[in-house]
């Protein structure tokens, strides 16, 4: 049985990677995107239109701009403003999959379980690490379903929450926050021929409830783009997803799969095992011989139980495999169902006797955990001995822990912790250094202050970082002529350029101007890290230069 001390102790423990991780930069594409838009928000004074350098923005809704820029206006413009919603919004997370694996388990002690296994697995470490929408949505499902199990156990009323919460997770990201409790509640209903709990849920008030916050973000959308703009959020961007040639990768059928099962990898092999387990003991239960009689009679029978779960994980994951733009966060918003539902059955068998088998399946992530730690000063990064801080202190841990942690829970959730503390205080560091934008920015601000734009020169129009740390739009040079005339009226001005394209530079302004190179700094895009650039001894080979270059008139 996990204790409240216990269980208090590893919550806490299990926050430290993210906390650790909130002085870190913003990195390109999207968080930086995000924090930028946040930023022109609260720069504009508009929070009801969202600009992404200047220009209209479409492809997202409007709820975590105005979280993150809410932030912003309260605390202001920092790296740990940015972070500490994310934070927030795991800290309510874990704290809700509590509450709601109580409801639909009925025990404290998975409860518990739960909470922790979601603070400490890849999937929820890498959007919290590098915070995208993806962090805020989980919230808003996690709310909707807990919201859900209160109606149904506690009071009708909260059916009202349930649909406030899709509300929100449609202006969040779309209307993946009202499909997804369409498969598994709905679902569930279904497959329980339930009719009367569907009466009971408050249908017409709640078209009303979610529709809300959907429709007034369409109107917004359609004084700035017309039909398009609420075409794009209600359709486009989500199920058009499913056929549109634009979005056509060639599905891979196992690509959700395989990615689910990263993004839960401390516990991917009990899922995969206790999984399979169960499904035996489903099969032998529901389907006697003859065979086809038995699966006819179980599909047009109605069902005993709660099927909710199991739809949000396994229902989900088979339909999205269907999906022609295939990208792995689609798999996070299943995340939470799947650590629910191997709490739901884990209990029984960590508090059993202990068989050589489950040890090892249960201790494989912690010790590969433990292989990661001792081959990153190896492989990765350069240390000193500050590194040795975290695995020691851990390892203390571990042995004072050993009369009130179980051994399994010890050995799972302890060394992944202590890795990723690792890689929020080591690791990621040291890669965001092949990303200089806080340094050009700061720069920028030094040699060009009070201005409210700066160029560019072949730099990719994703990397918002840099107008984030300069605190200004970017210009691309695109005219010769329109940038002497800048040129005319402001004497000179800084330029950003990629290495790779600084030989172009020249040529095309022609003799009439005169360029100085400031500062060259090492460049990567470590968004999309490959294996050479996370090795320590091809690092700099793999890595480019980025060029703040002062450009005047002769």
């Amino acid at each position: 049985m996990m204790t409240k001390k216990s269980y208090l102790f590893l919550f806490l423990l299990c926050l430290l990677p993210s906390i650790l991780a909130l002085p870190i930069d913003l990195i390109d594409i999207d968080t930086a995107q995000y924090g930028e838009i946040a930023r022109e928000m609260i720069v504009n004074g508009d929070f009801l239109h969202l600009r992404d350098n200047g220009k209209k923005y479409l492809d997202k809704p409007i709820l975590t701009f105005w979280t993150i820029a809410t932030f912003f206006k309260i605390f202001g413009v920092s790296n740990i403003t940015f972070r500490l919603p994310a934070l927030l919004a795991l800290i309510l997370s874990s704290l809700a999959i509590h509450k709601l694996t109580e409801l639909y388990t009925g025990s404290l002690n998975k409860a518990r379980l739960a909470s922790i296994f979601y603070l400490c697995i890849p999937g929820t470490f890498t959007i919290v690490l590098n915070p995208i929408i993806d962090i805020y949505l989980n919230l808003y499902l996690i709310l909707t379903h807990l919201f859900y199990y209160l109606a149904t156990k506690r009071n009708s009323n909260y059916y009202y929450l349930m649909y406030l919460s899709i509300g929100l997770g449609f202006i969040t990201k779309g209307p993946i926050s009202l499909v997804i409790p369409a498969i598994s509640i709905g679902g569930d209903i279904l497959l329980r021929r339930d009719w009367k709990r569907l009466t009971e849920m408050k249908i017409i008030q709640g078209i009303v409830i979610t529709s809300i916050l959907p429709l007034f973000w369409s109107y917004i959308l359609y004084t700035e783009f017309k039909e398009y703009g609420p075409y794009f959020f209600l359709w486009l961007q989500s199920f058009g997803r499913f056929y549109k040639k634009m979005y056509d990768q060639k599905a891979d059928p196992i690509f959700f799969y395989s990615n689910f099962l990263w993004g839960i990898f401390t516990l991917a092999i009990p899922f995969v095992y206790l999984s399979f387990q169960r499904l035996k003991i489903f099969v032998k239960e529901n389907f006697s011989k003859p065979y086809l009689k038995s699966v006819y009679t179980w599909i047009t029978s109605p069902k005993d139980g709660d099927y909710v779960i199991h739809f949000w994980v396994f229902v989900y994951l088979f339909l999205i495999s269907f999906s022609k733009y295939q990208l792995p966060q689609y798999v996070y918003w299943a995340i939470p169902g799947g650590v629910i539902f191997l709490s739901a059955i884990l209990d029984e068998v960590l508090f059993e006797k202990i068989s050589n088998l489950k040890l090892v399946i249960f201790s494989f992530s912690g010790i590969l955990a433990l292989v990661g730690i001792l081959l990153i000063p190896i492989f990765v990064i350069d240390v000193d001995y500050t590194y040795a801080i975290l695995p020691i202190l851990f390892l203390v841990i571990y042995f004072l822990t050993k009369d009130f942690l179980h051994v399994l829970i010890r050995n799972s959730v302890l060394p992944v912790v202590c890795i990723f503390s690792i890689i929020s205080l080591f690791v990621f560091p040291e890669l965001v250094r092949f990303q200089p934008s806080r340094e050009v920015g700061k720069l920028i601000q030094e040699l060009e202050p009070n201005l409210d734009s700066f160029y560019a020169f072949g730099l990719s129009h994703s990397k918002r970082s840099y107008e984030f740390y300069s605190k200004r739009l970017l210009k691309n040079v695109t005219s010769k002529d329109k940038f002497k005339e800048i040129l005319i009226k402001d004497g000179k001005r800084l330029v950003l350029v990629p290495d790779e394209v600084a030989f172009l530079f020249p040529d095309f302004l022609g003799n009439e101007f005169q360029i100085k190179t400031i500062k060259a700094f090492p460049s990567y895009k470590i968004a999309t890290p490959k294996p050479k650039f996370l090795m320590k001894k091809t690092r700099m080979s793999e890595a480019k230069s980025l060029l703040l270059l002062e450009v005047k008139l002769r």
